[in-house]
């Protein structure tokens, strides 16, 4: 039978669902890749695998080798902070604009994620406050392990749409909370001058795959399964308590007297 601190410990630890249409409204363009952007763009290896084990160190790696299309070709690794317009290696960008309650997205062009199947290029701009990377297609294990960490990997149907995204456009992705398998999305692109317009997105989750992302990731989803079937369990072994301490008298069921006359 489960104790009262372990019934404490379920309640208060349960995840619940993410309000996906809050969280994928209103967000930046981080950066807008420019060209070839494999996992070691996203996540360089080398030195910084000595801290593969620490998320918020190997996180100051993040897109240190990706082109960002929205500055000069020599800019690598770094990205406009449009809250300040200070330029600023991409790590630091994505802090300033987590630490500012700005969910941030990144823009890829061509079989974004190719290349090794590291699993910090997903990590990372999950923990630094990234909600989609949209593209024109993904390598498949990328686009797996983004799908895994809560992160929407989306494509666009009209594969000319990416490079009409602009530095300081905000972004808003239509009712991503009915979100459902094989039914594309809308993506709405604010400009700063007030106007917009709308293109077609496309996603390959299916149903299995749709409770981690509104859960924020694979592994919160599988903790709030677990806590239910623990609930369950905790429910359960209180009515056997129950029934334990139980006589019947005349016909009804009524709780054990702890002393006898």
């Amino acid at each position: 039978m489960l104790g009262t601190m372990e019934t404490q410990l379920i309640s208060q630890s349960c995840s619940k669902p993410k309000v996906c249409s809050e969280i994928c409204s209103l967000f930046g363009v981080l950066s807008r890749a420019s060209g070839k952007c494999t996992t070691d763009h996203i996540s360089p290896a080398g030195p910084w695998y000595n801290y593969r084990g620490h998320l918020e160190n190997i996180s100051n790696n993040l897109f240190l080798r990706a082109e960002n299309a929205f500055l000069p070709p020599d800019s690598r690794g770094l990205a406009s902070n449009v809250s300040t317009g200070s330029i600023d290696p991409v790590p630091t960008v994505a802090k300033a604009y987590k630490a500012s309650g700005i969910r941030w997205c990144i823009i890829g062009h061509n079989n974004y994620g190719e290349g090794s199947s590291r699993e910090h290029a997903a990590l990372e701009p999950r923990f630094l406050g990234g909600v989609a990377v949209i593209a024109n297609s993904f390598a498949r294990i990328h686009e797996t392990n983004l799908k895994k960490q809560g992160i929407l990997p989306l494509t666009f149907a009209d594969s000319t749409a990416c490079d009409r995204i602009r530095e300081g456009d905000r972004l808003d992705i239509l009712r991503v909370e009915n979100i459902q398998h094989a039914r594309p999305l809308t993506l709405v692109v604010r400009r700063v001058d007030g106007t917009s317009w709308e293109t077609q997105l496309e996603h390959t989750f299916h149903e299995g795959q749709i409770p981690c992302l509104k859960y924020g990731s694979a592994l919160n989803h599988i903790k709030a399964m677990r806590c239910e079937h623990l609930k369950e369990l905790s429910m359960y072994a209180s009515l056997q308590c129950v029934e334990a301490t139980a006589v019947v008298c005349d016909g009804e069921i009524k709780p054990q007297s702890s002393s006898t006359s």
